[in-house]
């Protein structure tokens, strides 16, 4: 055999190497010698992941196989493209996932696949001309370095007198797919092991690499009598497990008595969290919180804009939201809304495809009701957005009631502002995601102090434009908060849509209502109690629970005692003190089981399960209830 044939074995060889220091880079903040399996794990899942990602890109290579082609330039260049191209996925995907993993805390998944496949994704990330000019010129150089080892791989002397050793020495090299093929073998059956005996410290490496196939063996490993220890202690809140037959929305028919028909202004900020609401950053509105209710302890219903909307307009947990979703129900909120002859006018300074809220909480409006302000600077999308709004209720007939919705998106990173309108004079001027680190997090948190501080002043020239008509603003509604939350490395993130800290979960909360007294709130609330606290306003008479998992804040017999937050596979559980991070219907749920205090610090209550077993209990039938589901 021609020494030309087993270059894509050279080629393989060096793209084994490259992968695994890739790869190498997942080791980080993981404990390599915790415990025997883990270690194990760790070094056989990098050297055998490493050669399962790079096989991919060899298959081209074997072009080279037909001899007669091969020496012709152009089939020699397609193939050498070729096997650039599968590299360069595979290498993009494990620099990709590592920028997710750092940034977020976990590898990319169904969330970020959603992300770039749902019209409207893409521009909620929010990136400027500088982060795509520095995305694209990685790639370029990324594409050519895979160009470059290829062609090496082929061409270079040295590659020759590699491929030509091992061919005369091909039984010697047969010990590397072997020794690949063994290490895989041992990290699925280490894996097998931490699951069977619930060893957390084992189980928290085993989400180390991305694409890596998660097992268990449990029948296997009782029939060779190994002892299996009790799982009570771990809980799930396994979502997984029941498959959605129908809605049931309402639980029971909702009943309504004749009422004061109230105007609403329901004003959204995108990532508000809650300690922007102060006198100085939002000073117009702190006025509006003067004249209406505050809420200093309120919480979100997810770390993201999913489940965040989700749970503020439909009163339900964010796992129904796939349920709601296939079936493009509205909230009943808009039902109502509709029956009282109500006009609409919902803007977003984004999309509403992006999440699907033009297939749930606004399914039911037509195409003129929905506008959307995607393009150009978020602070100018702002703006637009809130003239278009200042304009709908200059026209209004002032004996016609109306919703409007404004959902702003100069909080969003990268935080949007005119310069003129800045409050601190000391932010980052540009803001790069591909090389911010901790240190930058002051001058950043500066930069979306000003954007709060300009979503206010578009909150306060609506206001203002309310006023202008003294008999509509007496009978309108007016309700202020943010989906979620965003961190600036208090905890040790970056953004959203990672973790469950305060940062990322409290966002502010303003209810004014004509005829209800003023009042500072510093009990525990939730987005789920907006609706349930504005219903009977609207003329419901139902108890909360017939339409929703929330209460009335109004009503001073509801005390709030705990809540659920939801991200895409994982949740957390809330009491007045605790927080009990559990994964949805995953298979490693006794490694991802976290205790924390409500204010995040590390936390050993062995007995808080035990406590809190018929709230957690509570809590799994609440997700359900509002769906006809059939178990498994």
């Amino acid at each position: 055999m021609s020494t030309k044939r087993i270059q894509p074995v050279v080629y393989l060889s060096v793209l084994h190497v490259v992968t695994f220091l890739v790869m190498g880079v997942f080791l980080k903040g993981h404990a390599l010698f915790s415990t025997l399996c883990s270690f194990l794990f760790l070094v056989c899942g990098l050297v055998s992941g490493s050669m399962l990602l790079s096989l991919p890109a060899v298959l081209p290579a074997l072009l080279c196989l037909n001899g007669k082609l091969w020496g012709r330039k152009w089939y020699r260049i397609v193939t050498y493209i070729l096997c650039a191209l599968v590299a360069f996925a595979v290498h993009l995907f494990l620099i990709s996932d590592i920028v997710v993993l750092t940034m977020f805390g976990y590898h990319i998944n169904g969330l970020v696949v959603n992300l770039f496949l749902t019209p409207g994704g893409v521009e909620s990330m929010g990136l400027q001309t500088g982060n795509l000019v520095f995305i694209a010129l990685s790639s370029i150089l990324l594409f050519a370095v895979e160009l470059l080892l290829v062609w090496l791989a082929f061409n270079w002397s040295v590659a020759e007198r590699i491929g030509t050793w091992i061919h005369r020495r091909w039984k010697l090299v047969l010990v590397w797919p072997v020794a690949v093929v063994v290490c895989f073998l041992v990290a699925i059956f280490c894996e097998g092991i931490a699951d069977f005996k619930a060893d957390a410290a084992s189980l928290v490496n085993m989400d180390a690499y991305p694409l890596f196939p998660q097992v268990r063996m449990r029948k296997m490993l009782r029939r060779f009598g190994m002892k299996e220890p009790e799982r009570e202690n771990a809980v799930s809140i396994a979502s997984s497990n029941a498959k959605m037959t129908s809605l049931c929305y309402p639980v029971a028919q909702v009943v309504r008595k004749e009422h004061a028909k109230y105007n609403i202004v329901w004003l959204v900020g995108e990532s508000l969290r809650n300690d922007m609401l102060t006198e100085e950053i939002m000073p117009r509105t702190w006025q509006l919180a003067s004249r209406g209710w505050r809420f200093t302890q309120h919480y979100s219903g997810g770390h993201g804009t999913r489940p965040a909307m989700f749970s503020m307009f439909y009163s339900l947990h964010g796992n129904c939201w796939d349920s709601f979703l296939d079936r493009s129900r509205c909230p009943l909120l808009f039902d109502w809304l509709h029956e009282d002859g109500y006009s609409f006018l919902c803007q977003t300074s984004a999309k509403f495809s992006y999440p699907e809220f033009n297939r749930t909480i606004f399914a039911s409006m037509k195409d003129a009701e929905l506008r959307e302000y995607p393009k150009g600077i978020a602070w100018q999308r702002d703006m637009t957005n809130i003239d278009n709004a200042i304009a709908f209720v200059r026209q209004h007939d002032e004996n016609s009631p109306f919703f409007v919705f404004c959902f702003f998106e100069s909080t969003h990173a990268p935080y949007s502002f005119p310069e003129e309108g800045a409050l601190r004079d000391d932010y980052a001027k540009n803001v790069n995601y591909a090389t911010i680190r901790k240190s930058d997090a002051p001058t950043l948190k500066n930069r979306y102090i000003n954007a709060a501080h300009h979503v206010d002043a578009q909150i306060g020239k609506l206001l203002d434009a309310l006023a202008e008509k003294p008999a509509v603003a007496a009978k309108t509604i007016v309700v202020v908060t943010g989906d979620h939350g965003e961190e600036f490395f208090e905890k040790g993130r970056l953004g959203h849509n990672s973790t469950f800290v305060q940062e990322q979960i409290r966002t502010p909360l303003v209810i004014y209502a004509p005829d209800v007294e003023p009042a500072v709130y510093d009990k525990m609330s939730h987005h789920t109690d907006i609706v349930p606290t504005i219903a009977p306003l609207l003329g419901v008479t139902n108890p909360p629970s017939d339409f929703g998992v929330g209460g009335n804040l109004f009503s001073p017999d509801y005390t709030r005692t705990g809540f659920l937050c939801f991200g895409w596979d994982v949740a957390v559980f809330a009491t007045q003190n605790r927080k009990y991070l559990l994964p949805m219907g995953k298979k490693q749920a006794f490694a991802l089981t976290r205790l924390t205090t409500l204010d995040d610090e590390p936390c050993d209550d062995k007995e808080f399960l035990k406590n809190n077993a018929a709230k957690l209990h509570q809590a799994q039938q609440e997700m359900f209830r509002f769906l006809k589901t059939a178990r498994k």
